[in-house]
């Protein structure tokens, strides 16, 4: 499975896009949605199909406003090393 932390992250970045750039959240979908390709993986196919992408970011889109913060450099660094260490 996708380690959660990952998976937050996708989430809050993808619940970010939508907010950001007006879209439905019925919108969010892989890339084999469009084109024959193994891209986003067995993975994340399975949280595309049972919803459960869907409904975690509309969760987030209701407890208000999201920020993205940008990280460069030595904070991004830590940032990676966290989110692999799960």
């Amino acid at each position: 499975p996708l380690p959660v932390p990952q998976r937050h992250s996708l989430e809050a970045m993808l619940a970010w896009g939508v907010s950001t750039y007006g879209l439905a959240v019925d919108t969010i979908a892989g890339h084999g949605d469009y084109a024959s390709t193994n891209c986003p993986g067995a993975t994340l196919r399975v949280l595309l199909d049972d919803g459960t992408l869907h409904q975690s970011v509309t969760d987030l889109l209701g407890k208000g406003p999201l920020t993205l913060d940008i990280l460069t450099g030595e904070a991004s660094v830590r940032a990676v090393a966290a989110i692999e260490r799960g």
